[in-house]
């Protein structure tokens, strides 16, 4: 398997989560036109609160599918598989439970009462969207890559659509969140029967030894990921508790990533942790870190130049999307994109995960949280409803620095070749000169769609030449892009 190989595998994923993820921005642009800022903001805390506990019930068993299904035999995988989903379903169970006997209190606890009556209404929603988790990372494990990256697409415009729609035709929400359990509960049952064809059939077979197998690989992995869930979320559930729900709307609105971003990052560990973990198993160390610096210098192409134009035209960017009424968000959004660097870093997670040692995952997490509260506290006694992402900022720029330290004893590098340091700051550097050269842009013109277009034109023009000259941007990486826009123009 080439690199090559990799990185289209990797782009299938981008483009199917990247699809989804812009729809979902999409529709938070027409929410926020059709709710009132008190209304966005407990629509977003609903899910806030399913986004934030899911870890807990999922437990990265849908992950796991992605280091045991390669290493098994079909009539395994049939097992397994089927094995994963029933355990699934009793952590949706449990979750539907919870958040059904939990709602008043949940309610009380961020003193906002129309949470009382939606959330029994939407408890439903994580007995069918536990399960539907573990679907993309069987088909990435069975190396069905383009088949991952059109269910990703069919299932995030189901789902967004399931809320878009009610909303836009001035439905209240709890009619909106009906829908939504109803449209999850119909895409489960798509799944199951699509997928089965795959496997050419389920086997419920529940072996004690095979789920304890999964379970000590999963469990660190899954409690690591509960813990960054919340140490992620600690910002939006402070706000939450110390302002009123208006307020946690714009927070919410500028504490956001753009799409691109997190998808480069979860699309490159879902190609990687496989790839990396068959390397690992023939302790062949020097191929685990060319792809990984590969994946880096690709990565920081994308996720640099997005930092630096945004972090200038942060304001016009929130007020054109989000409308004037949102304009306090946009400082928030520039505290957010300092994490984009961070991203980096980050992606030694892949080695740790493929290596099998989640536990320093596990206590990364679990420091990351304990940290996370008290700076979250005191920024919020500081500065007020910003404070939380500064703290949030912080602790993941922490994150990352942490991650590689344990990194590299796996990968045996010095510090000055962990990373591709001179690659990440030449392109660092290339996009601080595009943004000084468009900067000027802003006072000279008004509209924002025009200043927003204009600006992000000449940012590429100026960018793209040079990262080309420099060797950033390599040949086969333009000939990677051409035959994926000859594949797009010929599938049109």
């Amino acid at each position: 398997m080439t690199q090559k190989t990799l990185t289209e595998k990797t782009i299938l994923l981008m483009l199917g989560s990247l699809l989804g993820s812009l729809l979902g921005f999409l529709a938070t642009i027409v929410i926020v036109r059709f709710l009132s800022p008190h209304e966005v903001g407990t629509f977003k805390q609903v899910f806030l609160i399913y986004n934030t506990i899911s870890p807990l019930f999922l437990l990265a068993l849908p992950a796991s599918l992605l280091y045991f299904m390669p290493r098994l035999g079909k009539f395994q995988q049939q097992q397994f598989f089927t094995q994963t989903i029933l355990l699934l379903f009793l952590g949706g169970l449990l979750f539907s439970a919870c958040m059904l006997l939990g709602a008043k209190y949940i309610a009380a606890y961020f003193k906002n009462p129309s949470l009382a009556t939606l959330l029994p209404i939407f408890s439903l929603y994580p007995l069918f969207a536990i399960p539907f988790n573990a679907f993309g990372s069987f088909h990435i494990a069975m190396d069905r890559y383009k088949t991952a990256a059109i269910l990703s697409i069919i299932g995030s415009f189901v789902a967004i659509l399931s809320y878009l729609i009610p909303i836009s035709l001035g439905m209240p929400l709890r009619s909106v969140f009906l829908i939504t359990v109803s449209a999850a509960a119909l895409l489960l049952l798509s799944m199951l029967i699509y997928s089965r064809s795959t496997l050419e059939g389920y086997r419920i077979y529940m072996s004690w030894n095979s789920i304890k197998t999964q379970l000590s690989y999963a469990v660190p992995l899954g409690l690591s990921s509960i813990l960054g869930m919340l140490a992620w979320n600690t910002d939006r559930v402070m706000v939450s508790l110390f302002f009123p729900p208006a307020l946690f709307a714009i927070y919410a609105i500028g504490a956001v990533e753009m799409p691109l971003v997190g998808i480069v990052n979860g699309a490159v560990n879902s190609v990687l942790v496989p790839k990396f973990s068959s390397l690992l198993a023939e302790d062949n160390t020097k191929e685990v870190v060319r792809i990984w610096h590969e994946a880096i210098r690709k990565t920081s192409l994308i996720l640099l130049p997005i930092f630096a134009f945004l972090l200038l035209f942060a304001k016009p960017f929130i007020t054109f999307l989000f409308t004037e009424q949102y304009l306090k968000s946009a400082f928030i959004f520039q505290i957010y994109l300092f994490m984009l660097p961070a991203r980096l870093g980050a992606d030694g997670g892949a080695i740790l995960q493929a290596s099998g040692k989640t536990r320093p995952l596990l206590i990364g997490s679990s420091l990351y949280l304990i940290l996370n509260i008290p700076l979250n506290l005191a920024f919020i006694y500081i500065v007020g409803l910003p404070g939380p992402a500064i703290a949030t900022a912080i602790i993941n720029l922490l994150g990352a620095a942490y991650i590689l330290y344990f990194v590299y004893p796996l990968i045996k590098l010095p510090l000055s070749k962990l990373l591709p340091w001179k690659m990440i700051f030449q392109i660092g550097f290339i996009c601080l000169l595009s943004a000084v050269i468009v900067a000027p842009l802003s006072l000279l013109l008004e509209s924002k769609i025009i200043l927003l277009s204009s600006a992000g034109l000449l940012f590429l023009l100026i960018f793209f030449p040079i990262t080309l000259i420099t060797g950033c941007l390599r040949r086969d990486d333009i000939d990677l892009i051409k035959r994926w826009l000859l594949r797009g123009v010929a599938a049109s």
